[in-house]
């Protein structure tokens, strides 16, 4: 699991989990004594921010795309 560190900490502080690393490339100051994710060995690994975007089952496929075409590769 990925958590923002601040919305992860309750969890933390009442030892429901236990964090393996951060994955910013420098370590965080709520957490200092744990490492990074560079630091245990893949190497510029950076992710700072994570989006999702759900739809009930069933949306038709001209809005799915809709939705999804300004962050699409393709």
């Amino acid at each position: 699991m990925i958590r923002h560190t601040s919305g992860a900490m309750g969890f933390i502080k009442n030892e429901q989990v236990r964090p393996l690393a951060v994955t910013t490339l420098k370590r965080s100051s709520i957490l200092p004594d744990i490492g990074t994710i560079d630091e245990l060995g893949v190497k510029g690994f950076e992710a700072t921010t994570w989006h999702g975007l759900v739809a009930p089952a069933g949306t038709p496929k001209a809005y799915r795309h809709a939705a999804t075409a300004p962050w699409s590769r393709r």
